[in-house]
């Protein structure tokens, strides 16, 4: 009797799994060890002016679709293990672009799992994205001869406009959003007076991601005081901005500067 329960308890230790847990299987090995870093994504076969692109960096993104416009879509990214989404709005639908970590800082498009914007046909199934620039290299010592990082390399080529500009009386970030997560950046000479609403200078900006504007903003010998943050209410977008809503006798520049105060930590901090 004694013989027939001992058994009857190794089998169910056995059953139960006690023996140990098995060695993890390669796909969860790989969710543990890619690297995702911040930067530039760029794909393996990709247009003339490099599009389609991503932005990562600070829990953010921007697909860059077309570099002559002023919006991207862009949002919070968020990961799983080895699948990385990126979801939103644009052109008031949403959608939703997917990808699986296949290796350090190289992500593949799964296309059955994504939901694209309609008119978007550079999108293929299986397309890789490696990193191209990574932003740590704004502090790396291996710089290029011109001073800037890699990623700032990249940055004059997509968008030259951007550097070179007259500091001596600072500089003016442009801000815009499309939606709640969905910020865009511009940069001009700084304007003492308040330019149009729909002015050609600022019609004509082609939006880039905080982090990108971080690295543009480090290429200028300019103080943080001298760097002035414009919000601007860009006429194609739908959304509203806290700032610009009223729930009934509020400081409306107060508001202002807060949302001022909050985008210069998102570039200064």
């Amino acid at each position: 009797m004694k013989i027939r329960i001992l058994f009857l308890l190794a089998a169910l230790l056995l059953l139960s799994g006690c023996g140990g847990r098995d060695e993890p299987s390669e796909r969860e090995t790989a969710a543990e060890t890619y690297s995702f870093q911040d930067g530039m994504y760029t794909a393996s076969e990709p247009s003339a002016d490099r599009t389609p692109y991503l932005v990562i960096g600070g829990g953010f993104y921007t697909v860059v679709l077309d570099v002559a416009v002023s919006y991207q879509p862009g949002g919070m990214i968020q990961r799983d293990g080895d699948r990385i989404t990126l979801e939103g709005w644009y052109g008031d639908a949403d959608y939703r672009y997917s990808f699986t970590l296949i290796a350090n800082d190289e992500l593949r498009f799964e296309l059955e799992q994504s939901k694209i914007p309609k008119g978007q046909t550079a999108w293929t199934d299986g397309m890789v994205f490696t990193l191209a620039a990574s932003y740590a290299d704004r502090n790396d010592d291996s710089a290029g001869q011109n001073g800037m990082s890699s990623a700032q390399t990249e940055l004059t080529e997509l968008f030259p406009e951007y550097f070179g500009l007259d500091a001596s009386k600072g500089l003016d970030v442009i801000v815009w959003q499309m939606a709640p997560s969905d910020y865009s950046f511009g940069l001009l000479e700084h304007s003492e007076t308040q330019r149009e609403w729909v002015s050609k200078e600022l019609m004509d900006l082609k939006g880039v991601s905080a982090e990108q504007m971080r690295e543009i903003l480090a290429t200028y010998a300019v103080s943080e005081d001298a760097v002035y943050i414009v919000p601007w209410q860009n006429p194609i977008s739908s959304y509203l901005p806290a700032y610009c809503i009223n729930y009934g006798r509020e400081d409306m520049d107060a508001k202002k500067e807060a949302y001022a105060a909050e985008i210069r930590g998102m570039l200064f901090g």
